[in-house]
């Protein structure tokens, strides 16, 4: 009896508080008893924080065990979570063929799940890049896009983008999936990453992609989609019209060795690379891209909408010249993984300087 009376009831209230609290809400425990603690209790600061950490281990560990053992327990979004990746799935068209078991080994590798329809033809479609002296990139293409209707997996954001959105008969089926998403109120990007081989009808094309745009939060596209688009035209200006989309919130334009520039409304905010020396240009743009959509991720901006504010667009940009810039120190399109990228990034300093070297 001597140790119940000892027990304050407080700290018993407390607990009961929190639990309460915890288990209607989701909030973390630790960000509500460690004040409770030092608030109402008088507690050293540092003295709650271990205090806390103590208990969330044992009880965080009973708990882990018991999910284990119900299986309930995805363990490879774990990993994914603990490599910093994020969880994705990729709906694409791939052949029969050795070429295609090679992308689906890549890809599954990295532990992103695929949904993969074979094409009428039964070829894993194949882009040859040919390098000039700079490192840039020109292509020779062997395609088929004939992807029939797909439904949307429940998702938090959707990305679509270049020949996907420009090829029929396959065009229809993306277009398809950005309408789901649109319905849904999901955030959705898109990158035209145009090809002038595939493209015959300037005007034809410019109006789908703004249509296309229209329906997106962000969009991304380089100064060469921009004269594929609109020979002559100033890329900027291309931006700002594609700002005008009834979704869009987002515009980011790529100046390859000259950097990158964020649009939004009443804002814009550019950076510029570091100087390296450029071995293969192919993916910098994906790269960019993908490491965009990684830190809006970060930023839970698939559900609350991208930065606005000058300091975190600036940051956003810059993460990802940086990406872009590591993809073309490489060979081939090989972008890095989160945890290859300079300690803290993305706030890495872009310095201003005239371009790339090569």
């Amino acid at each position: 009896m001597g140790i119940f009376f000892a027990i304050n009831p407080l700290f018993m209230l407390s607990g009961f508080f929190v639990g309460l609290l915890v288990g209607q809400t989701g909030v973390g425990g630790g960000s509500l008893m460690t004040p409770i603690l030092v608030i109402l209790f008088g507690i050293h600061p540092a003295t709650a924080v271990g205090t806390d950490l103590l208990y969330a281990s044992a009880t965080k560990s009973v708990g882990t065990l018991v999910h284990g053992l119900n299986h309930t327990i995805d363990w490879r979004i774990v990993g994914r979570l603990a490599s910093g990746s994020l969880p994705a799935t990729l709906i694409t068209q791939v052949g029969d063929d050795e070429r295609g078991a090679k992308v689906l080994a890549h890809v599954t590798g990295s532990d992103v799940d695929v949904v993969a329809v074979p094409p009428r033809n039964g070829r894993t479609s194949t882009a040859i890049a040919r390098l000039d002296a700079r490192g840039g990139a020109r292509y020779e293409f062997d395609l088929e896009w004939s992807l029939p209707r797909q439904e949307l997996p429940p998702c938090l954001a959707l990305h679509v983008g270049s020949l996907g959105t420009a090829l029929d008969p396959g065009r229809a089926s993306v277009l398809d999936l950005v309408e789901q998403a649109a319905a849904r109120g999901i955030f959705i990007s898109y990158d035209p990453n145009l090809r002038e081989p595939f493209v015959d009808d300037r005007e034809r094309t410019w109006q789908e992609v703004r249509s296309i745009g229209a329906r997106c939060t962000l969009v991304k596209l380089s100064d060469e989609d921009a004269d594929v688009l609109l020979p002559g035209s100033d890329p900027e200006e291309v931006a700002r019209t594609l700002l005008a989309g009834s979704r869009t919130a987002l515009v980011l334009l790529t100046r390859g060795a000259d950097g990158a520039t964020a649009f939004v409304e009443g804002q814009e905010v550019s950076a510029r690379p570091r100087q390296i020396d450029v071995v293969d240009t192919v993916g910098a743009g994906d790269a960019f891209m993908a490491a965009t959509l990684a830190q809006l991720s970060d930023l839970d901006a698939f559900r609350s909408g991208p930065p606005t504010d000058a300091r975190a667009l600036e940051r956003l940009v810059a993460g990802a010249v940086e990406v872009s810039a590591v993809t073309c120190e490489r060979r081939g399109a090989n972008p890095p993984r989160r945890q290859e990228l300079p300690a803290g990034w993305p706030a890495t300093e872009q310095p201003v300087l005239d371009g790339w070297s090569g």
